[in-house]
């Protein structure tokens, strides 16, 4: 099982949210050791703007179109943390 935790504190280890999750994550993987969790840190994470060539981007991919090279950077950087979404259980 994967687990994507998502830690939005700006507190970082001072979060008590961030710390009730990793309480909670110990808790599951000493019932289930196969557990593996990805931690996304917005605050740690290169998130890609959502400007001009993010939404080109967005438009160009759904019809299909040749991006520009900006398009494709920030397109392929989006697929990436839209990949991590999709492989956590």
């Amino acid at each position: 099982m994967k687990l994507l935790e998502i830690q939005s504190s700006p507190r970082g280890e001072f979060s008590d949210s961030i710390s009730l999750t990793k309480s909670f994550i110990e808790a599951c993987k000493f019932d289930n050791t196969s557990i593996v969790v990805d931690t996304l840190n917005v605050w740690h994470e290169r998130l890609p703007e959502f400007d001009y060539e993010a939404i080109g981007a967005k438009y160009k991919a759904v019809k299909h179109e040749t991006m520009t090279e900006a398009e494709s950077n920030v397109w392929e950087r989006m697929q990436s943390l839209i990949q991590r979404f999709q492989n956590a259980d």
